[in-house]
């Protein structure tokens, strides 16, 4: 991947923390476009699907540090392609439609652990590391990987303390 794809990348993905589900698609369906006529773009396709042997592409800019925010900010975020992207659906998917049938998310996770979520507020936070998986667990109808899930989240984004248990790190 060039140096200037991933920081374009790194920056939709940011962006598109916030956004909606639609507003998302409209921002890829932007950047596509523009990604399309850059040299890099051409350059990529060349060195690997057209040279025989395959070739290491040659980026421009070829490092990291080279690329400048304000030039990715001017070529990709300040203005728009000239083709938008229209949607049938009149939503704008802010919440996934079938999120009850996926794993529990880091965010569902904290707010079981902080005691924010709605369901935790009559009965307060859960502390122990069995019990935030009991719930998960059993939240989700035994499906498997929630388990996993859960304990991976609790291993990266959790300490544990004598005087509150499990406490998700700031």
């Amino acid at each position: 991947m060039s140096p200037t794809s991933l920081k374009v990348t790194l920056r939709a993905l940011r962006k598109g923390r916030t956004l909606s589900l639609v507003d998302c698609l409209k921002m890829e369906f932007d950047l596509i476009q523009k990604f399309l006529v850059t040299r890099d773009f051409h350059e990529g396709v060349q060195a690997t699907f057209l040279n025989k042997p395959r070739r290491k592409p040659e980026w421009e800019p070829k490092n990291l540090s080279d690329v400048l925010d304000e030039d990715i900010d001017r070529l990709y975020f300040s203005h728009l392609a000239p083709n938008q992207l229209t949607l049938a659906a009149r939503k704008d998917l802010r919440h996934y439609l079938h999120a009850r049938y996926s794993l529990p998310t880091e965010e569902d996770v904290r707010l079981a652990i902080t005691g924010e979520g709605p369901e935790f507020r009559l009965e307060g936070r859960l502390k122990a590391e069995e019990d935030i998986v009991s719930w998960f667990v059993n939240g989700h109808k035994g499906k498997w990987g929630v388990k996993e899930k859960v304990l991976d989240i609790l291993d990266r984004k959790t300490i544990l303390t004598e005087q509150d248990g499990i406490v998700w790190k700031s």
